[in-house]
């Protein structure tokens, strides 16, 4: 699966070293969600608590916010961004399409589709912002 989608990266015009940065995050990713999903010993002993502020630990059934979420909640932000960059450049590269400017719904999912990246890409590579997010939006 990772090699078809760095061919689409690939097609839609994404520049190289994006590419394998964005690759080698969805190895990771994939790596250390597999674990979860296929229920293994470790992480369904260990998901079963929460892990307070002083390295206490508390029952985490059903969810609870702790120290563990941050790396959760980090991959789930970059999937966010994944597909949404992805989205309009699937549409655009395979499907000719172009939202129409009368569409009440495309008018306000655009511009918050390009706030989300410039976001993230301020954060993730503070830097590089301005000459990053050309590529991209």
């Amino acid at each position: 699966m990772n090699s078809y989608l760095s061919i689409i990266e690939k097609e839609v015009g994404l520049p190289l070293e994006a590419i394998e940065e964005i690759s080698s995050i969805r190895v990771k990713i994939i790596k250390e969600f597999s674990s979860v999903v296929h229920s293994s010993f470790m992480a369904t002993s260990l998901g079963a608590f929460a892990f307070g502020p002083n390295e206490s630990v508390n029952p985490g059934v059903c969810g609870r916010a702790s120290i563990a979420s941050q790396n959760s909640l980090t991959s789930l932000n970059w999937l966010l961004f994944y597909l949404l960059m992805m989205n309009k450049l699937i549409l655009k590269h395979y499907h000719n399409y172009k939202a129409p400017s009368n569409n009440k719904v495309w008018r306000t999912a655009i511009p918050i589709r390009e706030c989300y990246i410039k976001l993230y890409y301020k954060i993730v590579y503070n830097e590089d912002f301005e000459n990053i997010t050309m590529n991209f939006t």
